[in-house]
């Protein structure tokens, strides 16, 4: 009976908030959209400590050439990308 009072509860919010469909499909993309910039500028900030984990991880998996002898690059690539696949969510963009 408590899983029916529920959906009732849930009914009754979305008729009397009046939100429109557009905006409530909007709200994840805009959540991933600040999780990527977020997490894109923290490790943009000093994109060495990134370096030194990209590199921890190629030595794991046994890496070797060009993608070990370049984490720095790799870190602020990845960086880079995050920030901007966060903006084109926030922009809805995607």
């Amino acid at each position: 009976m408590k899983h029916v009072f529920e959906n009732l509860q849930w009914a009754y919010v979305r008729e009397n908030l009046h939100i429109p469909r557009e905006t409530m499909c909007r709200i994840p993309s805009l959540l991933l959209g600040a999780r990527f910039v977020s997490s894109g500028w923290l490790k943009g900030v000093v994109p060495y400590g990134t370096s030194l984990k990209l590199s921890e991880y190629f030595c794991v998996w046994d890496w070797s050439g060009f993608v070990t002898d370049n984490p720095l690059a790799w870190s602020v690539c990845f960086c880079a990308w995050e920030l901007y696949f966060g903006l084109l969510y926030l922009l809805f963009m995607y």
